[in-house]
């Protein structure tokens, strides 16, 4: 079991192994710089913890077989090769998430609900609907063009809520919607 860790504090480990998986750590990014992130995190998680057995790398970003290869050899280097190291890519990680619906569901239903909710406006059942389009016009797509779906698909229920619009109370309106840091740009 590989529990996750504390948004504060940071060791350089987003998930860390319980019970039998003891030793087993997980580090992960949502970053277009894969290679800069996993090297960093190899770096911290080696100065602060002890006894690694293996270590995982998941990056939100397709990467291709040869780049995973690239990955686990550097990171492997700069471990002085002292444990095993697995990169996982968005293909593997879907894959991984698609063979075993049960446990995402389990463990992420919520999170997951507060998507559809974020992306749809909507708590009825018709936002379930809305997901579901979503998660499959999305499957194995880079992450530029799950955004631009993304983004137009709220931009259309948006006008279709409220009629006159500006762009920039449309931007607005959106990134509260997709709980965005920021204002979509213009």
């Amino acid at each position: 079991m590989i529990l996750g860790t504390s948004a504060s504090w940071d060791l350089g480990r987003d998930g860390v192994g319980a019970v039998r998986a003891s030793g087993i750590y997980l580090c992960s990014s949502l970053r277009d710089d894969v290679d800069a992130k996993a090297l960093g995190d190899i770096e911290r998680i080696t100065s602060t913890t002890k006894d690694i057995k293996r270590l995982y790398f998941c990056s939100s970003r397709e990467l291709s077989e040869y780049k995973r290869s690239s990955i686990e050899t550097a990171l492997l280097a700069e471990s002085d090769y002292k444990f095993p190291i697995t990169v996982l890519g968005a293909s593997q990680i879907i894959e991984m998430a698609s063979k075993n619906v049960e446990i995402l569901n389990k463990y992420y239903s919520a999170e997951i609900q507060d998507c559809i909710n974020a992306l749809t406006g909507d708590t009825d059942e018709e936002s379930e609907i809305k997901g579901l389009r979503l998660a499959l016009i999305s499957t194995g797509e880079d992450s530029g063009t799950i955004r631009s779906e993304i983004y137009s698909a709220s931009i259309i229920d948006v006008l279709s809520i409220k009629d006159g619009q500006t762009l920039q109370s449309l931007c607005k309106t959106i990134s509260e919607r997709l709980h965005l840091m920021r204002n979509l740009a213009k």
